[in-house]
């Protein structure tokens, strides 16, 4: 962000509270003072509506030079460690705007359904493989999207044993809670929760099949050491695949997709808007039942 030239003003309008955010506040592990980095708004200078890719690069490091640009040995992070949209008014640069024809609030996935574009192109899924998805929140429910329109119908393991699609709009195989037990084995499992525990991790591993795939969305806290029965991967041939965010391209196909296919994915997501009184407060109603995207209103 050296280069002034090219920072444009952005007045911030709306901005997603995801797992991270969560993370950061319930670990209260915050290294700025404003979060956010699930962005749109307004350039002041040309008045147009953008959507902010939060994830700044700096072009010249070894994974940059390779485009593997969510990998960058120095990279930014609005809302990680620069000040992010719930701060209200943000610099950003060119590169890390996208210019929308309205404010739609779709736009405010386009992160997280960025992130879901880039684990999909990290593997090769197939509609005759069989996929289990571990979690039930906002990436969980835009994999099964994703997936659906790829004619694969996953099964999925949750701690409520049912998925919150209140408009039947997602199509799903079996649904699982998370203390049953599961005797299928899965090509592919997606592990979606995260956070400091290590019962998802455990149940990735039991029902993937040999030589099977494990995909990780979940974001561990820093630090976190899982005492995970490791033996089985080996004897198993089974693969570990990390998702780190995603790259600018993968941006655009999510703005693409959001384009091409309407207002869709608002049938799909639960949406509750909310000002910001506190990081509290945020964390208690993100957490509401009937809720996938807290989305802060700032306007």
């Amino acid at each position: 962000m050296n280069n002034k030239q090219d920072l444009i003003s952005i007045l911030v309008e709306k901005v997603g509270i995801c797992g991270s955010d969560k993370q950061k506040i319930l670990q209260n592990k915050m290294n700025v003072q404003f979060l956010g980095h699930e962005i749109i708004g307004i350039d002041t200078s040309l008045k147009k509506y953008v959507a902010v890719n939060p994830n700044i690069h700096c072009g010249r490091c070894y994974y940059c030079k390779r485009k593997e640009f969510n990998l960058c040995s120095n990279i930014k992070a609005i809302g990680n460690n620069i000040e992010g949209g719930l701060k209200g008014n943000l610099q950003v640069p060119l590169d890390n705007v996208l210019y929308l024809e309205n404010n739609n609030i779709k736009y405010i996935l386009l992160d997280p359904l960025a992130v879901v574009i880039h684990g999909l192109e990290l593997i090769n899924i197939t509609e005759n493989d069989r996929v289990l998805i571990i979690g039930s929140g906002t990436l969980a429910k835009l994999l099964i999207w994703m997936l659906n329109k790829r004619n694969i119908i996953p099964s999925l393991v949750n701690r409520h044993g049912y998925i919150k699609d209140s408009k039947g709009k997602l199509k799903i195989n079996k649904v699982y809670h998370n203390t049953q037990s599961i005797k299928e084995k899965f090509q592919y499992t997606f592990e979606m929760v995260g956070y400091e525990q290590v019962n998802s991790l455990e149940t990735a591993i039991l029902c993937t099949h040999k030589k099977g795939n494990i995909i990780c969305f979940g974001v561990f806290p820093k630090g976190y050491y899982a005492p995970v029965e490791l033996r089985s991967l080996f004897e198993n041939e089974i693969k570990i695949q990390g998702v780190r965010s995603f790259v600018p391209d993968d941006f655009e196909k999510a703005k693409r997709i959001l384009d091409d296919t309407n207002d869709e994915v608002l049938d799909v997501i639960n949406i509750k808007y909310t000002k910001f009184k506190s990081y509290n407060q945020l964390f208690r109603e993100s957490n509401l039942e009937n809720v996938d995207k807290l989305i802060v209103d700032l306007r």
